[in-house]
């Protein structure tokens, strides 16, 4: 996709969060509640990456975090340090929230990660649901890949085929589907084999099963 396009979906993903925020979640009351609350602990499968990382400093990177990260922040016996980040991190610092966020989203595009982080900056890389509103997910991948250390994990989560669902509205320009036991990631002109791609550089740890309505993946950093 080129990025012109990407562009004409921002004002529909503003409008977006500017809702969840005003309406306090609205129907996702409960995950408003838990982003902006400083003790929450980390999210299941991610806490127990964590657990499994030697050290008691673990640093992660949530790349398209949105106005406020999902991950949760704290750990049972490790000291977390989350980093989020988004393209829109400048629009969503202008929302009126009802607490100070305990982790303020920075501005960065994925697709330029390297120019805000050293390669291997990072123990986790993780994204949900936001490299398919990329406008180059195969260069935000790799950026994740590249910031995470080796022994690392890079943790992708998201809705399959989301763009066709949307019909390549606003920012919906990238499917994510798992066949064959790979990652892929397709829209109406391209089709990506992610496992493929990458099979030098991480090893598969995780994925969902063949067709799966889920796309979860992890990948270790080789």
């Amino acid at each position: 996709m080129k990025k012109e396009q990407w562009v004409d979906g921002i004002r529909y993903e503003v409008d977006f969060w500017s809702a969840w925020v005003e309406n306090r979640g609205g129907i996702w009351s409960r995950d408003f509640t838990d982003r902006l609350d400083p003790e929450l602990p980390l999210r299941d499968r991610l806490h127990e990456l964590v657990s499994g990382i030697e050290g008691d400093n673990i640093s992660i990177l949530d790349c398209g975090a949105g106005p406020l990260t999902i991950l949760g922040k704290k750990h049972a016996t490790k000291n977390i340090k989350i980093i989020a980040i988004d393209a829109l991190a400048n629009e969503y610092q202008k929302l009126q929230f009802p607490l100070p966020p305990p982790i303020v989203t920075e501005y960065c595009e994925t697709e330029r990660i390297l120019e805000k982080f050293s390669k291997g900056s990072f123990d986790i890389s993780y994204a949900r649901n936001t490299l398919d509103h990329s406008y180059d997910p195969i260069i935000c991948i790799m950026s994740m890949i590249d910031v995470t250390r080796s022994g690392g994990y890079i943790y992708i989560q998201h809705s399959a085929n989301e763009a066709e669902r949307e019909q390549y509205k606003g920012m919906h320009q990238w499917n994510f589907c798992i066949e064959n036991n790979s990652l892929f990631i397709w829209n109406q002109l391209e089709r990506h084999n992610i496992s493929d791609l990458t099979s030098k550089l991480v090893s598969l740890e995780e994925i969902s099963a063949n067709g799966s309505i889920n796309v979860d993946v992890i990948f270790r950093k080789l």
